[in-house]
């Protein structure tokens, strides 16, 4: 099950039913800082550069996918893998890989500050993030 979809049980007469509570109201009417599950800080500044964005579920965190003009994607992504210690889209390191628009099974890592990546000595920030984005590959 995605881990922001409940399920509750019902009884109604002696049968069981469920219901998914992702279409409940008070889901339906959330705020967008709701559903960035904690990557607004990253999604805020790429919508601003007039980029679409969704905020998915990967192997094991929250991932951003970016579709950008040439038709290629950008997935930014937190280490996947066993779960670290840290607050909802303020990871330890980023990885962020460009899907090639023409061969959607090429990808190239564009930053990577992962412990053994080449930007690891920039961590978490985000400002390095976007400045790696905004850079010509």
């Amino acid at each position: 099950m995605h881990p922001d979809q409940s399920l509750m049980s019902l009884r109604t007469e002696g049968s069981p039913l469920t219901a998914d509570s992702s279409n409940s109201p008070a889901q339906s009417t959330a705020g967008a800082a709701d559903r960035e599950h904690g990557y607004g800080h990253v999604t805020t500044p790429l919508r601003q550069r007039g980029l679409g964005c969704t905020v998915e579920y990967g192997l094991s965190e929250y991932i951003v996918h970016v579709g950008i003009p040439d038709g290629g994607s950008l997935i930014i992504s937190p280490p996947q893998g066993p779960s670290t210690e840290h607050p909802p889209g303020q990871p330890e390191s980023w990885l962020v890989t460009r899907g090639h628009p023409d061969d959607s099974a090429v990808h190239e890592a564009i930053y990577d500050s992962e412990p053994d990546g080449p930007h690891a000595h920039h961590g978490g920030r985000v400002s390095r993030l976007l400045a790696a984005i905004d850079s010509p590959p």
